[in-house]
């Protein structure tokens, strides 16, 4: 079996042994978690993987300490292939606030793993537990489709729906890289208080593969019949090898449903290189 490498980026924060007669304030919704992965250029071995979760604050049960409540939730992976579990990793994370009002807010807590895994087909099964209530759990189960990176050929990563993307120099960030702070949406949901949609991808082998100087980028919108509800063209000069590409599609003029976000590299002829997509949510109450 491949050996899996594991590259883990968490959160650490102390949840203090706080007594069972203290009293509880219960969740003000469902618990529910959302989860997505990208994968992105490894090495020879193995694609990198990003695996993104999230829970809102509401969704966790709070016990008063003193004159603050702590709460947390305790998640786990477990990534089958052919029955066999291949990679398994458990964390906790852990919440303090100093007044429960501020719930009514909606605030949602984000974070993600990383590890490496050779291309295949996987199964990534995720399950979480309210660490203040077991009896409240949820488990996500998707199908992970593995693939390596090619190395001569123009090539994309997936794409990394996002709520925020902002230059930072703080590396110490979990959301960090390439020196930008890229704040993952698990969920893939906009509208209502997220009117404007991120996104990050990876454009790979540009100089092996393309001859012309500058490369389109080409963004659509489809709706869920695939009908065409937006297009974008950007030009982008074919200086380098491996670039970042990040960008926002304003999505104020989708009505609630299911869209997908298409991205295109192509060349001035309308040569089509490479191209991916991503599955996106709009909610309008």
């Amino acid at each position: 079996m491949n050996k899996i490498i594991f590259l883990t980026i968490t959160l650490t924060l102390l949840i203090g042994n706080v007594g069972f007669s203290q009293s509880i304030v219960p969740a003000t919704a469902d618990f529910r978690i959302e989860i997505d992965w990208a994968q992105f250029r490894g090495d020879s071995t193995q694609a990198y993987i990003e695996l993104y979760y999230s829970i809102r604050e509401r969704s966790l049960s709070y016990k008063a300490d003193s004159a603050r409540y702590i709460a947390g939730a305790h998640f786990s992976y477990t990534i089958l292939k052919e029955q066999t579990t291949v990679a398994s990793r458990e964390w906790t994370v852990p919440h303090i606030i100093n007044d429960t009002s501020r719930l009514s807010v909606g605030q949602t807590l984000v974070g993600l793993e990383t590890f490496g895994l050779p291309a295949g087909s996987y199964q990534l099964i995720v399950r979480a537990y309210d660490m203040m209530d077991e009896r409240r759990v949820d488990s996500i189960v998707l199908p992970m489709q593995v693939s390596f990176i090619p190395q001569q050929e123009a090539a994309l990563s997936d794409i990394e729906l996002c709520t925020s993307l902002q230059q930072s120099s703080n590396t110490q960030s979990m959301f960090y890289k390439n020196t930008m702070e890229v704040v993952p949406n698990p969920g893939g949901m906009y509208g209502a208080g997220l009117p404007m949609m991120f996104y990050y991808l990876e454009l790979y082998n540009l100089l092996k593969s393309v001859n012309t100087e500058m490369v389109t980028l080409r963004t659509r919108v489809l709706d869920s019949g695939g009908k065409e509800m937006m297009t974008q063209n950007k030009q982008k000069q074919r200086a380098n090898n491996a670039s970042v590409e990040v960008d926002k599609v304003n999505v104020t003029s989708l009505k609630s449903g299911t869209y997908t976000l298409q991205i295109s590299v192509l060349d001035s002829t309308e040569h089509l290189y490479a191209s991916t997509k991503k599955k996106f949510y709009i909610f309008k109450p």
